[in-house]
């Protein structure tokens, strides 16, 4: 199968916190499955939507800074098993990451 993807995904568990831009009451901690310089994929309670626009900080961990970002919602997915976490989402973020910003999670 080609890969569609334009960037690697780093598979990384790391402590993401978000809020929805325009939303106050949706909110949350979670973590990430995986990461590249264009987007995320998370796990979360919330029932995001497709093209929310959330406001993310990413913990990277072992005294490395965390960074800001902004994400958009391209699609969400109910994890049927019983799980901590009932939703997985891919985000992409609105602006690509810096190269330095990448090096520091790949």
């Amino acid at each position: 199968m080609k890969e569609r993807r334009n960037h690697v995904r780093s598979d990384r568990a790391l402590e993401i916190r978000y809020s929805a831009a325009k939303k106050t009451s949706q909110t949350g901690c979670t973590m990430s499955k995986d990461i590249s310089k264009s987007g995320i994929r998370l796990v979360c309670s919330n029932d995001l939507k497709d093209n929310d626009v959330l406001d993310l900080d990413v913990d990277l961990k072992h005294g490395r800074p965390s960074f800001s970002t902004a994400a958009r919602v391209v699609w969400t997915k109910k994890i049927e098993r019983p799980a901590l976490f009932n939703y997985e989402a891919g985000l992409e973020f609105t602006q690509a990451l810096s190269d330095d910003t990448v090096k520091s999670f790949i």
